[in-house]
């Protein structure tokens, strides 16, 4: 049976503005004509942006890269296009984390969760997982420390 992601639907409040969905908002705003081909998939769009305003500096990055940046990129392009990677490292991390988790569970060695994440070896993979299990240790302890806190990923 497959799973389906939970979608917001059109009657529900808003996500709450923090510096990530501020930031997406911003690009968005300032450049309408980023190609979508789903306009409700932000996250692509997210991708793209960053992907082609990290590359803007860079003949030769470009060519791989779907969208062509203006050269070179406005300071706030870049400044929101950075925001949202660190917004992006945190969710992946939170799934990195819980893959490995689902695959020790069944039983998949730490040499073998090491190949996939490209990683030297099996005490690599198991070192890379008590890192990320740390970093979230230490967001719950922040924000048990300062519940005013205001996410910084969406």
């Amino acid at each position: 049976m497959s799973r389906r992601m939970k979608t917001r639907n059109a009657g529900e409040l808003p996500e709450p503005a923090t510096p990530v969905t501020e930031a997406r908002d911003a690009l968005l705003r300032r450049h309408p004509d980023l190609p979508r081909t789903d306009p409700t998939d932000t996250d692509a769009v997210e991708r793209r942006a960053i992907s082609a305003i990290a590359t803007s500096d860079s003949v030769e990055a470009w060519r791989d890269v779907a969208i062509r940046w203006e050269d070179p990129a406005a300071e706030e392009d870049i400044t929101d296009a950075l925001l949202l990677c660190g917004a992006y490292r945190k969710r992946l991390d939170a799934d990195e984390r819980l893959l490995i988790d689902m695959t020790r569970r069944r039983g998949i060695s730490w040499a073998e969760i090491a190949l996939r994440l490209g990683l030297r070896d099996g005490r690599a993979a198991e070192e890379r997982h008590h890192q990320l299990i740390a970093e979230r240790v230490g967001e719950f302890r922040m924000r048990l420390l300062d519940p005013e806190r205001t996410e910084s990923a969406p």
